[in-house]
């Protein structure tokens, strides 16, 4: 009888070491964000990913069919309804989010859940580099985290455009997160877009040390140079509001402080860093 007792005890035992194995194994279909994040080609692709955030000029319903430019002979739902004057805040949404907008020939419009989606992606992989470390070499981390900065920046510099001041995500949400972000002031989000262009500049390759097509340090002061000048124009820098009503001069969410030498100032600086890149380094010429 014993002898039974501890055959049947072993038995148990084999089994549920046998189950805890089974139940530890990693899933076939997925992978892990050890195993994507502390690869280079993984991690490469990850960032791939988040090049979408940038312009495609070649879509099917150009963007000029908005205007009386160029007309677009289909587009009930793209960029005819548009220039018909028919979209309003309800049927700019795209369908595959419940709207009306074509999902691909109006995708230059309603960048909202696109671009935040992008920033979530970007900010999942900064978080973990930083705070995670990755086994992936230095050079090719260095690079990926400035072209994640970068993008970032560019993200939040297309979302302005269109929305002025907008919540300020720096970190991926999480069940615990607070969802209820309210939107920041307009000069507050340029200079969020500044100082990720400064850490971009920071990591990013030269022209010459980068390969075709990726994101490089000249493309962050070109990126710069945008930025500025869009917070230096009269649309977000003035104080009168288009009626004609004075405007509070510390600004807000829908536009920026009031300062005509000193943002017209900064976005000089910003463009002749730019252009003496050419003229002074060679780096471009016609």
């Amino acid at each position: 009888m014993k002898k039974l007792f501890y055959i049947l005890t072993a038995a148990l035992l084999t089994s549920c070491m046998m189950e805890d194995d089974f139940l530890d194994k990693k899933p076939l279909n997925t992978l892990s964000e050890e195993a994507v994040f502390n690869s280079a080609a993984l991690a490469e692709s990850f960032i791939n990913a988040a090049y979408s955030v940038l312009p495609d000029p070649y879509q099917e319903g150009n963007i000029s069919s908005i205007t009386d430019e160029s007309y677009f002979r289909y587009g009930g739902t793209s960029t005819r309804y548009i220039a018909s004057g028919q979209m309003t805040p309800s049927n700019v949404i795209y369908m595959d989010q419940g709207g009306a907008a074509h999902n691909s020939r109006t995708t230059v419009l309603n960048i909202w859940n696109r671009a935040y989606e992008s920033i979530y992606n970007l900010n999942y992989f900064l978080k973990y580099v930083n705070e995670k470390g990755s086994e992936i070499d230095q050079v090719s981390k260095d690079r990926l985290v400035g072209e994640a900065y970068c993008l970032r920046a560019w993200s939040y510099y297309n979302l302005i455009q269109g929305y002025a001041g907008v919540p300020i995500i720096k970190t991926p949400h999480n069940l615990d997160s607070e969802f209820g972000v309210k939107r920041s002031n307009f000069d507050d989000c340029v200079d969020f877009i500044l100082e990720d262009l400064v850490e971009a500049e920071k990591y990013l390759p030269t022209k010459d040390e980068c390969r075709q097509g990726r994101l490089n340090k000249d493309v962050a002061l070109a990126i710069r140079a945008r930025v500025t000048l869009l917070a230096a124009s009269k649309l977000f820098n003035n104080p009168t509001s288009p009626d004609g009503s004075s405007r509070n001069p510390e600004g807000d969410i829908f536009y920026g402080k009031y300062d005509y030498e000193g943002k017209w100032q900064r976005a000089f600086e910003a463009s002749q860093a730019m252009v003496d890149r050419a003229d002074k380094d060679g780096a471009y010429s016609l």
